[in-house]
């Protein structure tokens, strides 16, 4: 169950922001439900745990590079943040299902529902791998599916330019691609790859 946080992060000498839920942690960072006061809308709003050169370095990086993406099937971002030492930045909030919860309702696989979150997953990865990028940890819990249908590829920690070096090894093992367990630099056949996990277990 989601934990209720309540809390207000300060900004610019205001408290714009107010977590209402804690929506999901990560090992750099947490991603909260809150109320942007300013615009009187409810954003998802993700913050660091601790301030460190390489976490901040991966959320700097993961903001900066989507912050001009503009597709209906990838999370939108907002603002980038810094506060007394907080980092912080705000986006879409996208309300749905998991992948795979999406595609196997009651534990049975829905073969249409599968054909039309799949194929907004790959248009996803196709309009990120044009600008020149690389997820590096596609999986189901990082799509979400609204309840209109639309999916959504979420959660850009892993972010990189492609075929970039690794400087250290990240993602997720039983979704990663072999030339990524290498450490050896990806391109989008890496994301391409854990989207074949991602159908396989599917069907599984």
């Amino acid at each position: 169950m989601a934990r209720v946080c309540c809390r207000a992060v300060s900004f610019a000498g205001s408290t714009r922001f107010r977590l209402l839920e804690t929506l999901g942690a990560g090992a750099f960072g947490a991603v909260y439900r809150a109320e942007d006061r300013e615009r009187d809308t409810i954003v998802a709003l993700k913050t660091l745990h601790e301030v460190q050169p390489e976490s901040l370095l991966y959320f700097k990086n993961e903001f900066r590079a989507l912050q001009d993406l503009d597709h209906p099937n990838v999370v939108h971002f907002h603002e980038l943040h810094e506060a007394g030492g907080e980092w912080f930045f705000t986006m879409d909030l996208v309300e749905g299902t998991d992948f795979r919860s999406y595609v196997r309702p009651e534990g049975r696989i829905d073969p249409q529902r599968l054909s039309h979150a799949a194929g907004q997953v790959a248009v996803a990865l196709g309009t990120l791998h044009r600008a020149g990028l690389v997820h590096r940890d596609v999986k189901p819990s990082n799509v979400r599916v609204d309840e209109s249908g639309r999916a959504v590829l979420l959660d850009f920690g892993l972010v990189t330019p492609s075929r970039a070096d690794q400087q250290d090894l990240v993602g997720t093992p039983s979704f990663m691609a072999p030339e990524q367990a290498r450490q050896a630099p990806v391109g989008p056949p890496a994301d391409l790859y854990a989207l074949g996990v991602m159908l396989f277990q599917a069907w599984t």
